[in-house]
């Protein structure tokens, strides 16, 4: 699964505002692998049930920010014009069981 355009989030300023960042060559887009197993079993002509399932995600370029990351300019009404120059590229993953 692809995710070509990212939220990205200010919550440091008095007025919080998100801006959307679509994918370029600098912000590629997010990606993801989902894997799963599961069992399921009846015991005693239906009358009692188990299941037991599994989940596992491995995402890649993920939207991370540097330090001190300036999304906005001086003004916090101007977007920064070269915002991908404070974003940083993140993997994640995630279990379930």
């Amino acid at each position: 699964m692809r995710q070509y355009i990212n939220l990205i989030s200010n919550t440091t300023s008095p007025t919080p505002i998100d801006l959307w960042q679509v994918s370029t060559t600098y912000v590629p887009p997010q990606t993801g692998n989902n894997f799963s197993l599961g069992y399921f079993k009846n015991f005693r002509e239906n009358k009692w049930e188990t299941s037991i399932d599994g989940f596992y995600r491995v995402s890649k370029d993920l939207v991370e920010y540097k330090n001190f990351a300036q999304l906005l300019l001086i003004d916090e009404r101007v977007p920064n014009n070269h915002l991908e120059t404070e974003l940083l590229r993140a993997r994640g993953r995630t279990l379930r069981e």
